[in-house]
């Protein structure tokens, strides 16, 4: 089970941005996974998406973490869930470089 973590979390970091989750998807869908392992990935991904914010609540960045955690694990199962992520992350990106450059200038 780690070993599986550590494969998908190279290749996430590995990927271009803006096509990662679709990639990360299309590698977990070649895989022989029976439909017992996938329901049980979307619950878990479900219920780290619901926990995720209420777990912000709490001082620190485990919010954020748990949350991108359950993201990554319905992308792994969802190819709408793939798309949406990897289009909202190339708008996060662009926002956050705009963001570093509005804070250089002033």
């Amino acid at each position: 089970m780690f070993k599986n973590m550590r494969e998908n979390w190279k290749q996430l970091k590995s990927a271009d941005p803006g096509r990662r989750f679709q990639d990360l998807y299309e590698t977990r869908q070649k895989k022989q996974r029976s439909k017992l392992a996938r329901v049980f990935t979307l619950a878990i991904a479900v219920v780290l998406i619901i926990v995720g914010p209420i777990a912000g609540l709490i001082p620190g960045p485990g919010g954020i973490v748990i949350f991108a955690v359950g993201l990554a694990l319905l992308a792994g199962e969802s190819r709408i869930a793939a798309r949406a992520i990897d289009r909202c992350e190339e708008k996060l990106r662009s926002w956050w470089q705009h963001a570093r450059a509005s804070w250089k200038r002033s």
